[in-house]
């Protein structure tokens, strides 16, 4: 499914790491999200916004109603 999954992004970014090997973000990401701009927003036709639409896609299908099936709602219960 990972594959799949990945396939259905287009044109992944490469993840950029720090010196001890963390992943950093996108220069761009960090300078909309600081001054408050969705990246998605800021530039809807962006190579970000696609890859953020395309994740939204494929996290809708496997959501929307009728895409399988359907769960009951867990049962909460409040004890005093």
């Amino acid at each position: 499914m990972r594959r799949a999954f990945t396939e259905s992004i287009p044109e992944p970014l490469p993840i950029a790491t720090s010196a001890g090997g963390r992943p950093t973000l996108e220069i761009t990401i960090r300078e909309k999200s600081d001054a408050g701009l969705p990246v998605v927003a800021a530039d809807l036709d962006g190579p970000h916004a696609k890859i953020d639409r395309a994740i939204a896609a494929k996290a809708w299908e496997q959501i929307k109603p009728g895409a399988g099936v359907a769960r009951a709602a867990p049962k909460i219960v409040i004890e005093a």
